[in-house]
């Protein structure tokens, strides 16, 4: 793995009621290969101003569908 590579994995579990213990359901394990991208522009887009707005973005929340967003 690379310096700025990601390794993230997401554990899900569910109490077994029985026994009372918690059980492993599955799990997600993700590998984000850093990409180096050259200094260019595609259709006009700069891709180093975007990789820079594209990493302000918080992700998470971004995709989070728990709670309702303001409009």
């Amino acid at each position: 793995m690379g310096k700025k590579d990601k390794l993230i994995f997401q554990l899900f579990f569910e109490k077994d009621v029985n026994q009372g213990l918690y059980v492993l359901l599955y799990y997600d394990a993700v590998l984000q290969k850093e990409t180096p991208l050259i200094d260019a522009a595609i259709n006009g887009i700069n891709t180093t101003i975007l990789e820079k707005s594209m990493t302000e973005i918080d992700w998470k929340s971004t995709f989070d569908f728990c709670y309702k967003k303001a409009i």
